[in-house]
């Protein structure tokens, strides 16, 4: 779900003819949108942000200017098209610089030249910091035009007045028809995961507090979850999911309250590398079947810390003939030095085991097992030790 989709996003259009019966009535502007573009190519001409438009030939009756203050409600993009063939699809999508999901997005289809307003109407304040429009032609960019959003943050304000706490956050494989979590939570999913969903616990909300989910891969922002506004004590859930498959890496998922974050939580989504290859299962264990590389005991994540030897089972496909599989093992205190490193020689599709045998009773904790593949972090799986 994006946080956006309840925008109301309305796009003006109007033709290039004019209904003016008298030929001295035309201004200047108007003769000219009668000269056609000899050249063919479509372009973007007199490209404007502003407050508010015309709504009979849309151009900006409000001040257009490149800076708008925190306290906007809404904002317009007035601009025309030259060159455009009939059937052209237009897309009018509001971003906000480093973010990859659109504020709100309108597409329509044009039967030629035009002249356009598309308005952008949040539900929720602008966040500070620059932002732009992106209008594209049968998904072809033809121009971005950049403005700023001024002023301090309404949403930190409202966040620090707000007593809502949040725990328990986590994220797992399925939900329940009633969105609730099923099965354990997970730090790993397998490679060619559709989806994947966050569950959390919000407690001491005031009336109106409201409650996003920003999803992240890497550094970059892949969607955002809008969950409305909530109050007193409520499990909230939200999902993340792809037509064809999550892409693989490490991905950040967080809460926030009044757009300030409250709570994270990390997780995985298996997949290859450059050139091929990738790990498609992890399963930690007490003991393997030393033929097969997999398990003989039951897969388990909670350990007492007193075992003579750790196991993590790896599944792979389409390995390299000189692939070396390394497992870096980390106490979650001491996330810069690994414990200890695990390199196994591998190639082609199968199944490895590396291990950890410490010289001594593991302390109580949270720890993890990186997987690693040609300098790489393709994996990690969390365990703990202790009671």
């Amino acid at each position: 779900m994006n946080r956006w989709l309840s925008f109301l996003v309305v796009l003006f259009l109007v033709g290039c003819g004019s209904s003016r019966s008298a030929r001295d009535s035309w201004t200047l502007e108007d003769l000219d949108d009668e000269v056609a573009d000899s050249s063919g190519r479509t372009r973007v001409e007199r490209a404007a942000v502003t407050t508010e438009v015309d709504p009979i030939n849309f151009a900006p009756v409000g001040p257009t200017t490149t800076s708008f203050p925190v306290t906007t409600k809404r904002l317009f993009v007035s601009f025309r098209l030259r060159g455009v063939a009939p059937d052209s699809r237009l897309s009018v999508a509001w971003f906000r610089e480093g973010e990859d999901q659109p504020l709100s997005e309108t597409s329509e289809t044009l039967s030629g030249d035009q002249r356009l307003a598309a308005e952008h109407q949040a539900t929720t304040p602008f966040a500070p910091g620059p932002h732009f429009v992106r209008l594209s032609l049968d998904g072809e960019v033809l121009a971005q035009v950049p403005f700023e959003i001024e002023g301090p943050d309404p949403g930190a304000a409202a966040a620090s007045a707000s007593p809502a706490t949040v725990s328990n956050l986590a994220v797992y494989a399925a939900l329940d028809r009633r969105g609730q979590p099923r099965g354990r939570p997970s730090r790993t999913f397998p490679a060619r995961t559709k989806s994947v969903h966050c569950a959390f616990l919000v407690s001491g909300a005031s009336p109106g507090t409201a409650v996003t989910v920003r999803w992240m891969l890497g550094a970059s922002v892949v969607a955002t979850t809008d969950l409305g506004e909530v109050s007193g004590r409520r499990v909230l859930s939200a999902t993340l999911d792809a037509p064809a498959a999550l892409d693989s890496g490490e991905y950040t998922v967080e809460v926030q309250v009044h757009g300030q974050q409250r709570a994270t939580a990390t997780f995985t989504v298996l997949g290859g590398v450059t050139g091929g290859g990738r790990v498609v299962d992890l399963v930690l264990t007490r003991a393997i079947d030393r033929r097969t590389h997999r398990p003989s005991a039951a897969p388990t994540t909670n350990f007492s810390g007193d075992e003579e030897t750790i196991y993590l089972c790896i599944s792979h496909e389409r390995l390299g003939s000189g692939d070396v599989v390394e497992v870096r093992w980390f106490q979650d205190d001491y996330p810069d030095e690994p414990m200890a490193v695990s390199t196994v020689p591998a190639s082609g599709t199968g199944s490895l085991a590396a291990s950890l045998s410490p010289d001594e009773p593991l302390p109580a904790g949270d720890y993890h097992a990186d997987v690693v593949l040609r300098g790489r972090t393709v994996a990690s799986v969390p365990f703990t030790v202790g009671p």
